[in-house]
């Protein structure tokens, strides 16, 4: 967070550049110097664990900030506003989001894997729920997003049961611990951290993402249209996510030190949390990524015809160029 000192200088700077920039490309127009060169790759993510790995490395100082600038926005929704407007040239974004806006027409192109969840997406019930069967009229909360739908979806399933058999009711992230404290709901889907509070007060876990695995995964996505001209800045956020994990298996201890601070979580909760993330190193993103089908193409299609039935979608959106791994060091 920037302190008032920080934004005073950020201020004169750009008052600075806003004088000197346009002098200075004209002074290289004029000589015949090269062009300019473009700004930091500006990369925009939530706080979500499995996100960790960028802000880690950029603590090891595996790329400076004039060449790639990590944004923290405070919801997938500003993310999403951001990437609209070109504000930002990239995301952390999960598959259904990343669906989203390429239904709008947004060109986005899926660069790198960085994680799925094996757990941490969970629905937990009340002490006298016993069984998926049992949530047969049971009241469920679950946001209305298509996580939350996919994950309950999956879950009735394997319950013998379906949607119009519980009582959906809509729940946002920050009222998972009180709807399920209070009463309002029988059991709840929700995800960490929130999740390890919500057991932590008695829930039960019926099901999970370890059953369903590469089905709810988050994505760095790039807008089509600065590929050409960030090829670099893209290269070196990938090398570093990369970099970023070997130093976390070989060091876990200080790159836990560094995540409870932006998690606000303490190291037992941290290492539960991620005990429900796979992280996705080069052979992961490499299994996902390659091929002729591709396994998140695959996954993608299932999802937007899954979000599609549901209204979540206003058009199926086109995936058929949606992968671009030219930035990966196949």
């Amino acid at each position: 967070m920037q302190t008032p000192t920080d934004r005073r200088r950020s201020g004169r700077v750009l008052r600075v550049l806003a004088v000197s920039l346009p002098l200075l490309i004209l002074i290289v127009a004029c000589t015949g110097g090269p062009a300019p060169v473009p700004g930091p790759l500006r990369v925009a993510t939530n706080v979500w664990l499995g996100y960790e790995p960028l802000y880690l490395a950029r603590r090891l100082g595996y790329f400076p900030d004039e060449t790639i600038r990590l944004v923290e926005l405070p919801s997938t929704t500003d993310i999403m506003h951001a990437l609209r407007t070109g504000t930002i040239e990239a995301a952390g974004l999960t598959l259904d989001e990343f669906l989203g806006l390429r239904a709008e027409g947004l060109d986005l192109r899926v660069a790198l894997v960085f994680d799925a969840s094996l757990g941490a997406d969970a629905l937990v019930a009340r002490s006298d729920v016993a069984t998926l069967a049992d949530l047969r009229g049971r009241r469920v909360g679950v946001e209305q997003s298509a996580v939350g739908l996919v994950v309950l979806d999956a879950a009735l399933k394997a319950g013998g049961l379906s949607m119009n058999d519980v009582e959906m009711v809509a729940v946002t992230l920050d009222q998972h611990l009180d709807a399920f404290g209070d009463g309002r709901v029988d059991a709840i889907v929700t995800f960490e951290p929130v999740l390890t509070h919500v057991r932590r007060n008695g829930g039960k876990v019926l099901f999970d993402t370890s059953r369903m695995p590469d089905r709810i995964v988050d994505l760095l996505v790039v807008r089509a249209d600065v590929l050409d001209d960030m090829q670099e800045p893209l290269r070196m956020l990938v090398r570093a996510w990369f970099d970023a994990l070997r130093y976390f298996e070989d060091n876990p201890a200080q790159a836990l030190e560094g995540m409870q601070a932006r998690q606000r979580l303490s190291v037992e909760e941290l290492t539960d949390s991620l005990g429900g993330l796979r992280l996705a190193d080069l052979d992961e993103n490499r299994r996902m990524l390659l091929g002729e089908s591709p396994l998140l193409q695959q996954n993608a299609e299932d999802m937007a015809v899954f979000m599609l039935e549901r209204g979540l979608l206003p058009i199926m959106p086109s995936l058929a160029d949606m992968i671009d791994t030219q930035v990966l060091p196949w």
